[in-house]
């Protein structure tokens, strides 16, 4: 693992939780973390994409970070966004959010950072939507 993996590794689960949830201030405020780095941790496979497979993992991933008590689910202070995105998310009401409901929820669909809707997001479309989500 070189230097460039190890740092963006150290900050990598708040910045994809940032990257998915879309949250202003989550995951955005280490900004030296760059964007290339991120993507080359998204693209497990190396191929120059994400794809929805390598996507879903990441939001799987995210929730293996979060769930601190390890109870196999976030709850809205693991989670950290708001009691209406909670519910949401919370698609069967225990007050945990599962990493199936997590995968399917709308936050950080994978439909809103392909732009060009070939079934895999490019370098340029991930640093294109990163931008717009900065913004």
């Amino acid at each position: 693992m070189n230097i460039r993996h190890r740092k963006s590794a150290l900050v990598l689960p708040l910045v994809l939780a940032g990257f998915l949830l879309n949250a202003p201030g989550l995951g955005r405020a280490n900004a030296q973390v760059d964007d290339d780095a991120i993507f080359d941790q998204l693209d497990t496979d190396g191929d120059g994409f994400v794809s929805q497979g390598e996507f879903d993992a990441l939001k799987i991933r995210v929730v293996e970070q979060f769930d601190h008590d390890r109870n196999n689910g976030l709850d809205i202070d693991e989670l950290q966004i708001s009691q209406e995105a909670f519910d949401e998310i919370d698609r069967d009401g225990d007050g945990l959010v599962s990493p199936l409901e997590f995968v399917i929820s709308r936050f950080g669909r994978f439909d809103t950072r392909d732009l060009d809707n070939d079934g895999k997001i490019s370098r340029e479309e991930f640093h294109a939507t990163e931008q717009t989500f900065r913004e």
